[in-house]
């Protein structure tokens, strides 16, 4: 069996994607009817995270686009990437998953971008979606050969100017890790909850450290 066909065969049914692009597009409507509102209080901001308190930005920026051409390049990619890992993993894992790599592009970026950064996009978790998609697919057995050519690609794409690229590596680093803690690196059965509990954990606690160091230099004024 290919990885095409694989992809073809588990690519439906999958409930949480069809909640995830629905819920997106409804939030930048409802953005654009506030006239920005919601960006410019739930998107990702360094100084009002770290001076004013406000560390919920780093999740609700992840639900939030800078236009038509963001919303629809991510959210065709979470349809398309999101539907086989989902059948994959299951809903409530996969939906981890997505938050996980998500709130790890925002982590990444509120680490080290500039404090008055703002940031909106769910690409920290469509990059996680896709190193995901090349771990369950060698775990798979499949060749992923072209899920690394895009990879690669997108990466080199994130360095044009006005894209968070931090946000990329951050969601595609924390992705890859969770979705291997949840299936590991070899063929059978999926990881138990005690072990997915445990590397969640880890890869959490390492997140909260990158967080408490990058507030203690905002609120300090040494953060550039």
């Amino acid at each position: 069996m290919s990885l095409n066909s694989w992809f073809r065969s588990t690519s439906r049914g999958s409930s949480i994607v069809t909640s995830l692009v629905v819920l997106n597009v409804a939030i930048f409507f409802l953005d654009q009817i506030s006239g920005g509102r919601l960006t410019e209080q739930y998107a990702m901001q360094p100084d009002a995270i770290g001076n004013g308190g406000e560390w919920w930005r780093l999740i609700t920026a992840a639900f939030l686009h800078a236009g038509v051409l963001h919303l629809g390049s991510n959210m065709l990619a979470l349809w398309t990437i999101g539907q086989p890992i989902e059948q994959m993993l299951g809903r409530n894992r996969f939906l981890g998953l997505y938050l996980m790599a998500a709130l790890g592009g925002s982590v990444a970026s509120y680490y080290y971008s500039s404090v008055m950064t703002t940031s909106v996009g769910a690409s920290g978790a469509i990059f996680g979606l896709l190193t995901s998609f090349i771990v369950v697919g060698r775990r798979a057995g499949f060749d992923v050969t072209n899920a690394i050519f895009l990879l690669v690609l997108n990466i080199g794409i994130g360095f044009m100017p006005g894209i968070d690229w931090h946000a990329h590596f951050g969601g595609g680093i924390v992705g890859a890790a969770v979705c291997y803690t949840m299936v590991g690196g070899r063929r059978g059965g999926q990881r138990s909850e005690s072990q997915v509990t445990f590397g969640i954990t880890v890869i959490v606690v390492v997140m909260l450290v990158m967080f408490f160091v990058r507030t203690r230099a905002i609120m300090a004024g040494t953060a550039y």
